[in-house]
């Protein structure tokens, strides 16, 4: 927790999404020994946002070296993707309507009215871009190299005009 402070991250971005402790226990069952508790193991899973794309390679190389020593799951996702929805649904819209337009025109008709519009869209979701389970045997790491590749958002319309 200390190297995500010290690496700027906020404590909103951390968030405990496990913590579990469990005992480990030795004997031999041949001796009829009983179970005893050898020493206790602790997962603690944390959940954090790193906002500054930048700064993931160096933060996971941060909490490798302070102790983690297993990385899952790591998704990049748009963080407020509404704007990004605008943009895309102006486009779609601009599209069906010369689309229309050019259908129209080689069929000799005029378009109408807008009858129906339907919207679907998607994109802005974390996308799993790697899954590790790093055992370090070494706590001195350097910072990996992370491939952020890109996300996307897309919107689909399906509009109806009537014709003239």
């Amino acid at each position: 927790m200390q190297a995500l402070k010290e690496e700027g991250i906020e404590k909103k971005d951390i968030q405990t999404v496990e913590y579990a402790i469990w005992p480990e226990q030795n004997y031999d069952p041949r001796e009829g020994e009983q179970p005893r508790i050898t020493g206790y193991r602790v997962n603690n899973s944390v959940h954090v946002t790193v906002r500054d794309i930048e700064r993931v390679g160096a933060v996971l190389g941060a909490v490798t070296t302070a102790g983690a020593n297993s990385v899952n799951g790591i998704s990049f996702s748009i963080d407020d993707p509404a704007a990004l929805e605008g943009r895309a649904r102006e486009a779609a819209m601009r599209d069906a309507r010369a689309k229309a337009e050019s259908l129209a025109t080689l069929a000799g008709v005029q378009l109408g009215d807008v009858l129906q519009i339907s919207l679907s869209s998607g994109g802005g979701y974390p996308i799993p871009m790697a899954m590790a389970r790093m055992e370090m045997a070494d706590a001195a790491m350097k910072a990996p190299s992370i491939s952020t590749g890109e996300s996307s958002v897309s919107v689909q319309v399906q509009v109806t005009y009537a014709i003239r």
